[in-house]
């Protein structure tokens, strides 16, 4: 069985208006994906408000939600990668997460306490992914196929990175800091990190 009930949200709407072509807010998903936007940033957009309220739809908001959802990606990724042993309060999130849907679907409600659940540093790591993975059976924003992007990193990049690595090594921060930026401006970001330097998209 695909699922048990449909539920239809109220309008989406553009600028204040009910959206319509005349009104040139509606966009297709195959659009917005063309403009760079994955559809788990929209879905996480629609989780934002309880389904009884108009979404007022913008690319300025679906830039909010891009940002926030590649937020959690990076969090969800650092609890795979770098566990942390803590505490166990499965129950006490558990809980508030179902009494925020159980509260007509309140999705705003229960996204807060996902993010709380991500920000709790004294959570024990493999339980909080356990929590956040059936937290996800309801919101669906894909935690579970989190990982990593496989990047291939120019030739050019990696003189930089290589030549930035020297300059830090010989305490040359002002130097180093040009090539950050120089790597920046070929597209990509570095994280420093005890293990060495991370690489990702810009």
């Amino acid at each position: 069985k695909f699922v048990n009930y449909w539920l239809h949200s109220a309008f989406l709407t553009f600028k204040g208006e009910k959206v319509s072509k005349s009104s040139g807010g509606l966009f297709t998903i195959s659009e917005l994906e063309g403009l760079g936007y994955k559809p788990l940033a929209y879905r996480y957009l629609v989780l934002l408000t309880q389904y009884r309220k108009p979404l007022d739809f913008t690319l300025t908001n679906l830039d909010a939600a891009k940002s926030a959802y590649e937020r959690i990606t990076k969090k969800i990724i650092e609890i795979k990668e770098k566990p942390i042993n803590g505490e166990d309060k499965t129950k006490r999130y558990e809980k508030e997460f179902l009494e925020a849907i159980n509260d007509d679907l309140n999705t705003p409600l229960a996204i807060q306490t996902l993010q709380k659940v991500l920000d709790d540093i004294n959570f024990d790591s493999k339980k909080k992914l356990e929590l956040l993975e059936r937290f996800d059976e309801v919101l669906g924003l894909g935690i579970k196929e989190m990982k990593r992007e496989n990047i291939k990193i120019p030739d050019d990049v990696k003189r930089l990175i290589e030549g930035r690595e020297n300059l830090r090594k010989e305490k040359k921060w002002a130097e180093a800091d040009i090539l950050r930026e120089r790597i920046k401006e070929r597209g990509y970001l570095i994280k420093d990190t005890p293990e060495g330097p991370e690489i990702e998209k810009a």
